[in-house]
């Protein structure tokens, strides 16, 4: 019976996620210790992995997350995909992985273009970025001169580093560097490129 109760809430909460979600593939849900309340139930913490996610507009590659305690109801007179309603903040931690199409995706975005026109002021004064390349351990930043009659194509180097929980962006072969502005409930503890993927090791808290 615990079996059963618990893969039906495994369920309701594959729904709630994939609620918040824009788009989601894959998505699988551990459940670690459960505990059925009458009007409130407890899980003590969770595991999340999913692929090919769009969150607020942000396509990541994938995603390997855990969660602090969840309290939650369940109201089995709602649809399935309704059934679970979270009742406290929780905390998430664990990675976040973007890949090239990603990066290119959230730039070109109507909401995330911002970024896009950050990097520019702050880096490419005059240009207009192409393309953006995941090398070995930099980004490859394609831009295009905007100045002159004749387009000029360049090719820009970018270091990532994180410090005191944010992203930092260095140009390689100059002194400039800029910490990205972002959700200040995000803490970003370290960034790696792996296989030409960006994997950042973050921690937040989630507000239903």
């Amino acid at each position: 019976m615990n079996g059963a109760i618990a893969n039906f809430i495994k369920l309701g909460l594959e729904y709630w996620v994939k609620k918040k979600c824009e788009s989601i593939d894959q998505i699988d849900i551990k459940i670690n210790d459960l505990n059925i309340g009458f009007a409130n139930s407890e899980i003590s913490s969770l595991s999340l992995e999913a692929k090919r996610i769009v969150f607020n507009s942000i396509p990541m590659h994938k995603l390997s997350l855990k969660t602090g305690s969840l309290l939650f109801g369940i109201d089995l007179s709602k649809p399935a995909r309704n059934i679970i309603s979270i009742k406290n903040n929780f905390k998430i931690y664990g990675f976040l992985f973007f890949n090239q199409d990603d990066l290119n995706s959230i730039i070109s975005s109507i909401k995330w273009s911002w970024i896009s026109q950050w990097l520019v002021d702050n880096f490419f004064p005059g240009q207009k970025i192409i393309k953006i390349l995941i090398r070995k351990d930099f980004l490859l930043i394609r831009t295009l001169s905007m100045f002159s009659n004749q387009r000029k194509l360049s090719e820009n180097y970018i270091n990532l580093s994180t410090i005191d929980g944010m992203l930092l962006f260095k140009g390689i072969g100059n002194s400039n560097k800029r910490y990205l502005p972002m959700d200040e409930s995000i803490y970003i503890s370290k960034v790696e490129i792996i296989n030409k993927t960006i994997s950042l090791k973050v921690k937040s808290i989630v507000k239903d």
